[in-house]
């Protein structure tokens, strides 16, 4: 006799357990081959819909070099020296605070160039 949800559970630990045993590159190939199949299929619903496909946005904004940061690192560094940040931390701070000055400057020159 099996219990209600026994059945599920069993497939799902059958399922964990071979996920486990496979290779991180072959999991890798089967879940891009997953996910190219499901835009195949989104695809051709937006398709028979006549919806035209999505625009891709790129709305990346180069980062800023070491040579421009390093300033900003500095300062980061003297007002958060315990506990120190993390690497990724300190530079989203320092890539912030140059962003900042940057707009400082450019209000200054708006502010300058105005008769």
């Amino acid at each position: 006799m099996i219990i209600d949800g026994a059945k599920s559970a069993r497939h799902q630990l059958a399922a964990f357990s071979y996920w486990a045993t496979i290779e991180p590159a072959e999991r890798a190939a089967i879940m891009s081959q997953r996910g190219k199949a499901s835009a195949a299929k989104r695809a051709a619903a937006r398709e028979a819909a006549g919806i035209p496909a999505p625009r891709r946005r790129n709305n990346a904004v180069p980062l800023p070099s070491f040579e421009e940061l390093e300033p900003f690192l500095i300062e980061v560094d003297a007002e958060h020296h315990n506990p120190p940040l993390t690497y990724e931390t300190r530079y989203r701070e320092a890539v912030m605070r140059l962003r900042k000055d940057i707009a400082a400057q450019t209000v200054e020159a708006l502010k300058k160039s105005k008769p």
